[in-house]
């Protein structure tokens, strides 16, 4: 099962959190941030989707 939270907005209205229907979320936010020594990360076009995708 795919459980994703996001925040879309259109004409001055918002919708945030679990975006399936009748389902509500806790609203805590965590991040985990690791350091990765010796590894060179770039953003790099991708001519597919057109965005700046990270490569490892």
């Amino acid at each position: 099962m795919l459980h994703i939270h996001a925040a879309l907005g259109r004409a001055g209205k918002t919708t945030t959190g679990c975006l399936r229907f009748g389902v509500s979320t806790w609203k805590i936010g965590e991040a985990v941030i690791i350091e990765i020594l010796g590894t060179v990360a770039l953003r790099l076009p991708d001519e597919k989707t057109g965005f700046e995708l990270l490569k490892l």
